[in-house]
């Protein structure tokens, strides 16, 4: 969904973006290539109307004639077409300048008495829109024409200015300009209106072309050789001498103009089919309006609003797939741009336009790609930043707590492979989280003959809720389905109802190994994530979750060992406690007393807790080895002699040798714990005389809670003494007797 929005803002404003560019004509050069194609390939020109002839001075008529022909000639021709019965006569050819008087004359009258002769004007300059409010006429500067005489003479005037494009390429021609108080419609809709007038047979069956918001119409142009290939083209040496009959011009519009370059008025423009004579253009905008085949061009608007249809739509598309599949997708509707409006263009004759829409189906592939980049790069840091958690996770795990940290590899080792095996569950479930975006994740033992489920591990997850969940796992290991239930939770399940307000969605997946549901993750309370962009779980968050049940599972095994052979270790402690207990009255509340110490103490040194949990399950040994003192010893009441206080002594090193070899953490820490317990921070303890650091530090952190302890607690040969001497003793012997360190974190926990 995150993405979608993205790909939708980003083509919302590449639709706007192109809107402007096109609205401005910043596109126009492109899109003219464009046009041009469909002119060449479409084959949407029409016919050569069967009432279009002309008649062109070639360069054969100059030969025939021995001359470029006179006004007179023209006079002839004219006289010749009004009385062969021609609709229209239309003249590309002008004649600014009076000649010789007899010629003028000759000339004016076969106009006039024709009557139906329409003649050329023409703007040496560039039209200029006319600024008029709601005008579509372009203004010309100055306008040359025919003299006086034989303007007045015509039925019309029309104008035979065309106003290429950007790429100089003729394409339309303005409807109208004007000049002075005057409009002067273009030549061939001055020959239609001309015709209505006159009451002629086909000027009212002519439609006005439509316009563009230029004020031009668009000529539906023929390719150059269609007017040889329908034999409707006529010399005008040919004409004059009677080598085409009258007919040919019976009812037909005839139009006059030069066909040869060098002539004056001869002018070559530059079309979509190529250059043709000017006169031939003009013939093709006669024939667009005669056959009725005009070309519209489509309003901005449609362009405009075509262009943010597609936004969605790419949005749609482009954004919701892969990116192959957006490559085809990019190039399929490219290609439908194309051929639409090829289509468009060649059936209707309506210019649709196609650049505008192809650079938005480009760009949104491009933002379609950096999009996913970006998700990529994001995913990527996600990733990291997980694997960076779960890094510094495990070298919480093993690197040293500090300097005065115990340096014996082999429990270094041992603690190691403990703690990893009882925290990968927790580190997985913190995979989950961070990649589903999980506010918790509780990991359930689910055992069908178990009347509740047990929790095997948690990360973020109330306490209070844990139990409450029981009945909602139960029912998914029988279903062994996952459960998705988004907000409202207690509207929706039944056995949801007794949860707290604080569970906003929840997600429960059974985990199968073997055949059987071994295990159900329980997640909440979903935030979006690069993995996951949604508010609400997903069966994608269930594949996701699924994809690593393997690893879960496996995890979760080895913590159930880990968890057993924790239990086997601390049974065994206990039984060899109990073991010196029977032998030692005081010994047995004597363990539990100085345990408590040492826990205090560790947490004060604010070490891992798995680190706190091993110094505590190894302190019941600390004496183990009175195992081996003589009773007479051990028990006697009165003080010791030096040769028994040399024996009793020796239960540091006794301990120590029992517990030896042992693969174990926790009996390892115990063995350290045994034979270091008596040492002095000052070097005069025993039994290897070891001073500061170089006493483990289980080793210094049992010796103050065994002092303590046995200051404050009664003795087969003293009484208890109260707390206050023992903290005294403790504050006096600091830096002497114990690590100064621990000895200020122990008389914080007393003040």
């Amino acid at each position: 969904m995150q993405r979608r929005f993205t790909g939708l803002k980003a083509n919302l404003a590449l639709a706007g973006i192109l809107s402007a560019l096109f609205l401005s004509g910043s596109l126009e050069r492109l899109e003219l290539i464009s046009l041009d194609f469909r002119f060449r390939h479409a084959r949407a020109y029409p016919p050569l109307s069967d009432s279009l002839a002309v008649v062109g001075i070639t360069q054969g008529c100059v030969q025939s004639l021995g001359t470029s022909p006179d006004r007179s000639h023209y006079a002839r021709l004219i006289s010749f077409l009004s009385r062969s019965g021609a609709h229209s006569i239309i003249s590309d050819i002008y004649f600014p300048h009076q000649g010789p008087a007899g010629q003028d004359r000759e000339l004016v009258a076969a106009v006039r008495s024709a009557g139906n002769v329409v003649l050329p004007v023409f703007s040496p300059e560039v039209l200029v829109p006319s600024g008029r409010p709601g005008a579509i006429h372009y203004r010309a500067g100055s306008l040359q024409s025919s003299f006086p005489e034989l303007e007045a003479a015509a039925a019309g005037l029309g104008h035979i200015n065309i106003h290429p494009d950007r790429d100089q390429v003729v394409r339309s021609a303005p409807a109208f300009i004007e000049y002075g108080d005057r409009t002067y419609p273009q030549l061939a809709l001055a020959a239609v209106e001309t015709a209505r007038l006159l009451g002629r047979e086909g000027g009212d069956g002519v439609k006005p072309p439509p316009l563009d918001r230029y004020g031009r119409y668009y000529i539906n142009h023929l390719p150059p050789d269609s007017f040889k290939q329908a034999g409707s083209i006529y010399a005008f040496s040919r004409v004059l001498q009677g080598q085409v009959p009258a007919s040919a011009f019976r009812g037909r519009i005839v139009l006059i103009g030069q066909i040869i370059q060098g002539l004056k008025n001869a002018d070559l423009a530059p079309t979509p089919f190529g250059y043709q004579f000017g006169a031939l253009v003009e013939a093709s905008a006669l024939n667009t309006l005669l056959t009725g085949r005009v070309i519209k061009r489509a309003p901005p608007y449609w362009t405009v609003f075509g262009l943010f249809g597609l936004a969605v739509v790419l949005t749609l598309t482009i954004f919701s797939s892969r990116n192959r599949i957006n490559l085809l997708v990019c190039l399929a509707a490219t290609a439908a741009v194309f051929a639409g409006s090829f289509y468009v263009f060649k059936a209707g004759r309506l210019i649709l336009e196609t650049i505008p829409f192809c650079l938005l189906v480009v760009s949104s592939y491009g933002v379609s790609l950096l999009v996913s980049l970006q998700e990529a790069i994001a995913l990527r840091r996600d990733s990291l930043a997980v694997l960076y958690r779960e890094e510094e996770e495990v070298s919480t795990l093993i690197r040293p707590i500090s300097a005065r940290e115990i340096s014996e590899p082999s429990l270094a080792d041992q603690n190691l492979n403990y703690s990893l095996n009882l925290r990968t569950p927790e580190m997985v479930m913190r995979i989950f989280s961070d990649s589903i975006g999980a506010g918790a994740v509780l990991i359930y033992d689910y055992q069908p003959e178990l009347a509740r489920p047990r929790p095997l591990a948690a990360s973020g997850f109330p306490e209070d809720l844990a139990g409450e969940l029981g009945e909602v796992v139960r029912r998914v290991g029988l279903d062994g389905k996952a459960w998705l239930v988004n907000r409202p939770v207690n509207l929706r399940e039944p056995v949801l109802s007794k949860l707290s307000s604080r569970v906003r969605n929840l997600m429960a997946i059974p985990l199968v190994s073997g055949t059987a549901v071994s295990t159900v993750v329980v997640l909440m309370n979903k935030t979006p994530t690069v993995f996951s962009p949604t508010s609400n779980f997903t069966q994608h968050d269930v594949q996701l979750v699924t994809i690593m049940a393997l690893q879960t599972i496996i995890a979760i095994q080895n913590a159930k060992l880990g968890l057993a052979l924790k239990d086997a270790h601390l049974d065994t402690i206990l039984r060899l406690a109990r073991a010196v207990e029977y032998r030692d009255r005081e010994t047995g509340e004597h363990i539990n007393r100085i345990t408590d110490y040492v826990t205090m103490i560790a947490e004060g040194l604010k070490i891992s807790r798995l680190e706190v949990e091993l110094i505590r399950n190894a302190m019941p040994m600390h004496d183990i080895g009175k195992i081996g003192i003589p009773d007479a010893i051990l028990l006697k009441a009165g003080p010791l002699t030096e040769e028994e206080r040399r024996v009793m002594q020796t239960h540091t090193t006794i301990g120590a040798q029992i517990l030896s070899k042992a693969d174990s953490a926790i009996l390892k820490a115990s063995e350290i714990v045994a034979g270091s317990h008596h040492e002095r921070f000052d070097g005069k303890g025993y039994p290897k005389g070891l001073a500061g650091e170089a006493i483990p530090l289980y080793g210094r952190i049992a010796a103050l809670a065994d002092v303590f302890d046995a200051i404050c607690s009664k003795r087969c040969y003293k009484e208890a003494l109260p707390i206050e001497t023992g903290i005294k003793v403790i504050r006096e012997e600091s830096g002497r007797m114990f690590d100064p360190v621990l000895a200020e974190i122990f008389l914080k926990c007393f003040a």
